[in-house]
């Protein structure tokens, strides 16, 4: 059974996108990690959405921080600056405006250099609560 599976797997990949076969038969590894990154930060984030909903903030401080790690680690700019804005709401919901300040600034520096004029904005709408 895994053997059709796989067969049929991979004519899917030789006609839908050949290029595609190439790498996966190249670079299985890489392929395999990256996706056990994406599993894995997912999984951290998600904890830390949940940990953050149940009013659990430092639990979910350390999830995000695990999260913001992974990506560092990975080299995931998107996922960095993600995970550097849930940090800053928490820092701000726990009352470490500093943190909360300085957490953004990171974010802010990041999504410039990266080109992340979305999220740019999306963390300048945050920044501007500190000049009220």
């Amino acid at each position: 059974m895994k053997c059709i599976i796989k067969l049929i797997f991979i004519t899917q990949i030789l006609f839908l996108n050949p290029s595609q076969a190439l790498i996966a038969f190249q670079y299985p590894s890489s392929i395999t990690q990256k996706s056990a990154f994406k599993d894995k930060y997912s999984e951290y984030f998600k904890q830390g959405e949940n940990s953050r909903l149940q009013g659990d903030y430092e639990k979910s401080i350390q999830y995000f921080r695990k999260a913001l790690n992974l990506a560092q680690k990975n080299k995931d700019a998107e996922n960095e600056v993600e995970s550097l804005i849930q940090l800053g709401v928490l820092y701000w919901n726990i009352g470490q405006l500093d943190n909360s300040f300085d957490i953004y600034q990171e974010a802010l520096s990041f999504a410039e250099k990266a080109g992340m004029f979305e999220k740019k904005a999306e963390i300048l709408n945050y920044v501007q609560i500190y000049d009220l």
